[in-house]
């Protein structure tokens, strides 16, 4: 969903290296994971459950997947930590 706040700014003042979103609506939109790739985190992390969302986000994000800079997981947000702890962290290649 289109996000009305300056996650640069946050970014900077609270020293945030990652950024994980919970949700990545339409990615055809002016999504967060879209403002966060634009920032200087080092990773973006995110969990979709909806199938052609994904789908729609695999293409449009393919070049900082490839790069590893982005992590697109399908998926419900109450398994997130599946993907961010332990021997169990293991960035799919969607």
């Amino acid at each position: 969903m289109p996000i009305e706040f300056d996650i640069e700014n946050l970014r900077k003042k609270y020293n945030c290296i990652n950024y994980f979103e919970t949700g990545l609506w339409d990615p055809r939109t002016n999504v967060s994971s879209k403002q966060a790739l634009m920032c200087d985190f080092d990773k973006v992390y995110c969990i979709e459950i909806r199938r052609d969302w994904v789908e729609l986000g695999k293409k449009i994000f393919n070049e900082d997947i490839e790069k590893g800079r982005y992590n697109l997981y399908l998926d419900d947000s109450t398994n997130m930590g599946k993907y961010l702890t332990g021997d169990d962290f293991t960035p799919l290649n969607i």
